[in-house]
């Protein structure tokens, strides 16, 4: 019941509580019972849905999980920024593969948020998964750049190998190219 009344606290012009401290009140639900969160991921309204995604990476349950994946697929893009967010807290190293199939998200802030993300992950996974997606399906060239970029800043032993085998790639034209001049740069400018 509870879990039903804060959502329904959420929805109404003039919510009885700030809706952050709502949203803070059902993680603390879903630390007991991540199902009654669970239960929300398939409301109409999306400012619920990205909430209950918020309160589900707060609950530190790794039953949280499995909803947060499904709404990586959510038609709002404000809902799957919030879901990377979450398994990204859940999940810390072993979120690098949803963080990079996020970089072909077709709106902006969700490839934005995978960036940062991947930029704040521990796991050193990124170095090679990035390298890889550059490799294979290079993206739009200031976002090719910028992955570029964000091998070139982690503190792998990974990044010159990684590095190397960008700027060697003999691409003609397009964000191959981009990649392949970034990289460049980067085994110029860098000591790695």
């Amino acid at each position: 019941r509870m879990a039903r009344y804060l959502v329904q606290g959420m929805v109404v012009e003039e919510p009885p509580v700030n809706r952050r401290f709502l949203v803070e009140f059902l993680s603390w639900v879903g630390r007991d019972d991540v199902r009654l969160l669970a239960a929300f991921v398939a409301d109409a309204r999306w400012f619920v849905v990205r909430n209950v995604a918020i309160a589900l990476g707060r609950t530190g349950r790794p039953q949280a999980v499995p909803p947060l994946e499904t709404l990586l697929h959510h038609p709002d893009h404000r809902v799957r920024v919030e879901a990377l967010r979450g398994l990204f807290v859940l999940k810390r190293g072993e979120a690098v593969s949803p963080l990079v199939a996020a970089l072909a998200d077709p709106e902006p802030r969700v490839r934005h948020a995978a960036v940062s993300l991947l930029h704040a992950s521990p796991s050193r996974e990124v170095v090679g998964a990035l390298a890889q997606l550059l490799e294979t399906r290079p993206p739009a060239a200031d976002e090719a750049r910028r992955l570029v970029e964000l091998i070139a800043e982690r503190s792998d032993p990974a990044v010159r190998a990684a590095l190397e085998r960008l700027a060697g790639q003999r691409w003609v034209s397009g964000a191959g190219r981009v990649v392949r001049e970034a990289a460049r740069r980067a085994l110029a400018g860098g000591s790695r």
